[in-house]
């Protein structure tokens, strides 16, 4: 559990219980045992459908015992006091780490690699683009027998303008056509996770989870006016967390914006 804290940051109790327990009464007094003795801290999350969620944070103690037993402790492993929104959205990244890593272990893979939002997690864009450079939420890599997925996760929220998104998106267009600036980006991911590179295919997607299939709809209609069908893959927040990383809920933006098509939906520049 200390593990998990250090890499994911914010997590609630439900994360633990789908991870570790069978029950969420167990993970509950687990966090609580962890909480009392020092090892983590909690925050509450403002109210909302009428019940708080506590977010647990690892602390100073928890980092101490991980570096008896051997952990390397990145050097910003503490979470950082932050406003509900912003808590809001880190928690919906662990939601999306969290299904990872019970989808992995589902498939009896030990030790995932996985990264949410760093200073190492960077893509450099070419020079001659402004943005200079893009930090995603989080990057995972799965292999599996047609090869090697290396994918950049991005959590939308709804609240960043179709504009605001197609400047994101075009960003990864430009570090998508170089190549090496995304190969650059997850070589290294492997390398800090002590991952050998393989001679097989492999293959990079853009992952975006977004709260509703309409927004869906939206951002893969920006994806496809760039070009961007088969590198962005949507799926729908709840529907992801709820039926795990690798159930088929992940669609590319071209199937979104047929789906959309077929079912009479507009879409409006």
């Amino acid at each position: 559990m200390l593990r998990l804290l250090l890499r994911v940051k914010y997590a609630r109790v439900e994360h633990f219980q789908q991870l570790f327990f069978s029950s969420y009464k167990t993970a509950a007094e687990r966090c609580s045992k962890l909480f009392h003795a020092g090892f983590v801290d909690r925050t509450p999350l403002p109210a909302r459908r009428g019940q708080a969620a506590a977010i647990h944070v690892i602390d100073a103690a928890g980092i101490n015992r991980l570096r008896e037993i051997g952990v390397l402790i990145p050097r910003e492993w503490r979470g950082k006091a932050t406003s509900p929104t912003i808590l809001d959205h880190e928690l919906a990244v662990t939601d999306v780490l969290v299904s990872f890593l019970s989808g992995e272990a589902r498939r009896g893979v030990d030790g995932p690699v996985y990264e949410r939002a760093n200073k190492h997690l960077v893509v450099t864009l070419p020079q001659d683009v402004p943005a200079g450079s893009i930090k995603p939420d989080g990057a995972l890599v799965v292999d599996h027998d047609d090869g090697r997925l290396l994918g950049l996760l991005e959590v939308d929220r709804a609240t960043m303008s179709k504009a605001v998104m197609h400047e994101k998106f075009s960003a990864y267009r430009e570090a998508a056509l170089d190549g090496s600036c995304i190969e650059a980006t997850l070589t290294a991911l492997l390398a800090r996770h002590n991952v050998p590179l393989v001679e097989q295919q492999a293959a990079v997607k853009l992952l975006v989870t977004v709260p509703s299939a309409k927004r869906a709809v939206q951002l893969a209609h920006i994806a496809v006016t760039l070009g961007l069908k088969n590198f962005v893959m949507l799926a729908v927040h709840d529907d992801l967390t709820n039926a795990g990383i690798f159930a088929p809920v992940w669609k590319s933006a071209l199937m979104w914006v047929q789906d959309a098509a077929q079912a009479g939906v507009r879409l409006l520049s």
